[in-house]
Parts: C-alpha cells; structure tokens; sequence
C-alpha cells in the first residue's frame, strides 16, 4: 500500500468505528508525509501524546503499526485497556532489527489480532505459535483466508468493535 492509500485506509476504519466511540484518533505517521523509513521510537512517542490524559481506551494498528504499539507499551509511554491489530509485521520488524520477540514476551494488554493464513508479515498459525512462546497473556488470534496483506477496512472495523465490546 502506497502512503496516500495508507492514509485512506485507516480513515476508512475509523469511519466504521467511529459510531461507537466516544472519541477516536488517528495518528498519521511522519513517514506518509517526509517519504522517509517508519521512525518507530518517533511514533511511539507522537502516540504518547495522541493518548495523553485518556484514561481507559484501545488502540488498534496495521503492520508496522503494530510495532509502535508494542513497543509504546513496553516502554509503558500508552497503557491501553486493549490492543487490536491487523497483519502484525513480525517479519518486517525482524528484518529492521526491532526485537519483536521482546516485545511480544509476556505482553499483558487483552489483545485480538487479525492476520490472514499467508500473510507475508507473518502468517496466521506462526502468529499464534510465536504469541503462546513468547507468553502473551490474554489473545486472540482472528484467521482470516488468504495470503495476502490487505485487509478489508469495513471487516477490520467491525472486528474492533467487535474485540472492544462496544
């Protein structure tokens, strides 16, 4: 997915969602403006301050996205009540040098992730291998079929809503 297509996507979600929230957010990464790599330690710390003063929510992310997230709570910048997150790229954060083994270890927030049996960031059934090695307490892992790395943004959508309880 292109940056622009990126940008759609997630406002596509957040139209799905939005009815049932009080408030949602969308950070828009530095990366779909400067055409530069994703700056993980950058995001996590916009993130923070796209969270600032809440005191119960979710967050939800896509791909790399994920890794903002998991690092942002293990280094405890967000404390969300849940996670949600679509094609987590385990494999692109591997290839980046970023210790997703780590991240994931122990990982205590109630989570649902979405990821399809051949997704090419990692795939459904080695998802939920790594979760249960690494001790991730309360998951979810959602199959979805094929093997690709898209994913519908209505469906996604409704997924969170759906592992939110809203």
């Amino acid at each position: 997915m292109q940056n622009k297509a990126q940008q759609r996507w997630i406002n596509d979600v957040k139209a799905e969602v939005a009815p049932h929230f009080e408030q949602t957010r969308v950070l828009n990464y530095l990366h779909w403006h400067n055409g530069k790599d994703m700056d993980i330690d950058a995001e996590v710390e916009r993130l923070g301050g796209l969270v600032e003063g809440w005191d119960e929510y979710a967050v939800f992310a896509k791909s790399a996205g994920s890794l903002v997230i998991l690092k942002a709570v293990r280094e405890g910048v967000i404390r969300p009540s849940k996670t949600v997150f679509a094609g987590t790229a385990v494999n692109y954060g591997r290839e980046q040098g970023i210790p997703v083994d780590d991240l994931l270890h122990h990982y205590e927030v109630p989570s649902t992730f979405i990821q399809s049996y051949g997704d090419p960031a990692i795939g459904y059934s080695e998802l939920a291998d790594l979760l249960r090695r690494q001790g991730v307490r309360d998951f979810t892992v959602f199959p979805v079929a094929g093997s690709s790395h898209d994913y519908n943004a209505n469906f996604v959508g409704h997924m969170i809503v759906r592992a939110v309880g809203r």
